[in-house]
């Protein structure tokens, strides 16, 4: 990540308070938010992965494209499928989030300092933005730049990162990868990885990086502005 990356990250930040202030972290249930109100429900699927819409901006503030950034910021990578969704109420914007719940299906890697941990079972709710985009009547279905979208029913990759949001410990969802015959796409490796030489790769890169390690009671915002801004 260099400089630019960061101030951007940085500019970006008030935004992912706003939009994350309100996420719900791991395990919790569901808030009391209304549904989105539309003509007909959201596309799933294959509907929906033909109809989708690529935003530029959402609540990225830390692009997870390398081995080497999985191991600077990340504390878990899970491979999850998603069970349900709740769109958020957008108070009229043109871009809409949802909560998100999913099952872990596998554990890849767990960093050591993590606080936060899922295990296989379990269930948690995220955050995800943007996630649909106003069309005409109806939510189409929406996905920030450079990234995959969660489908229902259909298995994922998952980079979350130890948070604070409202004074709760938890985890956020920095990143989504599809999955395709075991193997997911990152933008600062060389062809595709495996997932299964994932752990391996991510404990190597941890050695020769300038790791953060996530404090208690710390945002993920807190823990960008210790970042040591390069030249």
């Amino acid at each position: 990540m260099i400089r630019r990356e960061v101030d951007h990250a940085r500019c970006r930040a008030g935004v992912m308070l706003l939009a994350l202030g309100c996420a719900l972290l791991a395990g919790c249930a569901s808030g009391g938010e209304e549904p989105t109100p539309r003509s007909r429900p959201p596309s799933t699927g294959a509907s929906a992965a033909a109809t989708l819409v690529v935003v530029g901006s959402g609540t990225t503030i830390v692009h997870l494209d390398s081995q080497d950034e999985i191991a600077r910021w990340a504390s878990q990578v899970l491979v999850v499928t998603p069970r349900s969704e709740e769109p958020r109420d957008h108070g009229g914007a043109p871009e809409v989030g949802r909560d998100v719940t999913v099952e872990v299906d596998e554990v890849i890697w767990t960093a050591a300092d993590a606080i936060t941990s899922l295990g296989e079972g379990q269930r948690s709710t995220f955050y995800e933005y943007p996630a649909y985009v106003q069309g005409e009547g109806e939510l189409v279905p929406a996905v920030e730049e450079g990234r995959s979208r969660l489908e229902l029913g259909q298995p994922g990759v998952v980079f979350l990162a130890d948070d604070v949001v409202d004074d709760e410990q938890g985890l956020t969802l920095l990143h989504v990868s599809a999955l395709e015959e075991g193997q997911i796409s990152l933008a600062g490796a060389a062809g595709r990885v495996d997932i299964s030489h994932l752990a391996q790769q991510v404990d190597a890169a941890a050695l020769r990086v300038d790791r953060l390690t996530p404090h208690p009671g710390e945002s993920l915002v807190q823990r960008l502005e210790r970042y040591p801004v390069q030249e």
